[in-house]
């Protein structure tokens, strides 16, 4: 298919054919669900799975104030639950959006 080597990089090999790995395609998934829940597009169960950061705190943080506050864990078992890895990945949206919107020269 791809007359590699067998010594290959699957990274390189996935590379070439342009196909998204299993984390990756998590981590696309993830992005498209947070992205749906912050526009409200999704099924009204999940409308409380989480909270922004400014019904969390009653003062001015250091956060943006569109952020998901993400609960506090313990455990890696924890750090695998949505209610976690939501909120990081909205970040990640953010940033992404901010540095397409407003690239640094």
């Amino acid at each position: 298919m791809t007359f590699s080597k067998r010594t290959s990089s699957a990274n390189d090999i996935f590379k070439l054919l342009k196909i998204l790995k299993v984390s990756d395609l998590y981590q696309l998934n993830l992005e498209k669900f947070m992205y749906k829940y912050n526009a409200d597009i999704l099924p009204s169960s999940f409308n409380n799975l989480f909270s922004k950061l400014h019904c969390v705190h009653d003062h001015a943080t250091r956060q943006v104030s569109g952020n998901y506050h993400h609960k506090c864990v313990r455990t890696d078992y924890g750090k695998k639950m949505l209610q976690y890895v939501g909120p990081v990945a909205f970040l990640i949206i953010l940033k992404c959006y901010h540095y397409i919107c407003f690239p640094i020269e």
